[in-house]
């Protein structure tokens, strides 16, 4: 996420030590309240089974491998089980619904790196998909979480906080357009909740700042103070851009940032559940990597 400049390059390696080493205290505690570890990657391997399991059922032969970007498995054991299997076609498809290039354009330089001059996958065809936050099945997921909690909890007059992930500041100004990408998608979520425009005033902010640095703005927390000096009292979190429960959820939004809606007299807070692993989500991710095949 944080490049040093040109002339500072032989020690990136050794700032990325630094903070790594900085961050481990903290990071570790953040673990030890959510179960002492990531449920990430046993979500991620239900759902790939699961979408195996649609794609084959509509015709298509087909398996899925998981890599992780920091951790076991990493891209290296994907290529060799994707070898194995023998396979003729690949897809790529990151869990990062927004391209970036520090998330989604890093994990398939991983991955290109890692096939580099073998001749295995030297004529293969391989589609990316580099960005999928504006296709239905991800949008409509939203639309439906947001409008189920609302009616369920029979909320009106509601603050809604679409959070992402957010990316240093120099990445924008150098071109990326994640922030719009994320605007775009918040946009079609709330033009597709028109029966309910009525309940709620939307939001968005960034979340999981890294270093001492400017990122995107406006900050969570920041705005949740903001709501609250205006008198606002209810709270939905919409944690748009993360499809999986891991640390930003399940500490940052239901601890941290509940921890401090509380403080500031925010007495109802809720938060919009991500896919993980769902049934019905698992079928419409299988429908959306069908298309983005050529398949119907």
């Amino acid at each position: 996420m944080i490049r040093l400049p040109f002339f500072m390059k032989p020690f990136q390696s050794v700032f990325a030590y630094l903070v790594a080493k900085f961050r481990t205290p903290g990071t570790t505690e953040m673990y030890r309240q959510i179960g002492d570890g990531s449920p990430i990657l046993g979500i991620t391997t239900d759902l790939a089974k699961k979408i195996q399991k649609e794609v084959n059922e509509l015709g298509y032969q087909s398996i899925t491998t998981i890599a992780m970007r920091y951790t076991y498995p990493r891209v290296p054991d994907a290529v060799d089980i994707l070898k194995k299997e023998k396979i003729q076609q690949l897809l790529l498809f990151t869990q990062y619904p927004h391209y970036d290039k520090a998330t989604t354009g890093s994990s398939y330089n991983e991955f290109y790196k890692s096939i580099q001059g073998d001749p295995y996958f030297k004529d293969m065809n391989i589609t990316q998909i580099d960005d999928w936050g504006d296709q239905d099945e991800y949008i409509d997921w939203w639309v439906n979480g947001i409008r189920n909690l609302i009616k369920k909890k029979q909320l009106s007059n509601v603050q809604l906080i679409f959070t992402v992930h957010g990316i240093p500041q120099n990445y924008v100004k150098k071109g990326s357009k994640y922030p719009s990408r994320v605007e775009a998608c918040v946009q079609e979520i709330y033009e597709r909740l028109e029966d309910i425009q009525d309940k709620f005033t939307h939001h968005l902010s960034y979340q999981s700042k890294a270093v001492p640095l400017p990122w995107t703005q406006p900050y969570t927390d920041d705005l949740l103070e903001e709501l609250a000096a205006e008198g606002h009292h209810k709270v939905v979190m919409v944690p748009l851009g993360f499809v999986s429960n891991h640390v930003e959820t399940l500490y940052e939004i239901d601890i941290l940032y509940k921890d401090l809606a509380d403080s500031l007299g925010i007495n109802e807070y809720y938060r919009v559940e991500v896919p993980d692993a769902n049934d019905m989500y698992a079928k419409d991710m299988a429908k959306m990597l069908i298309r983005f095949i050529g398949g119907n």
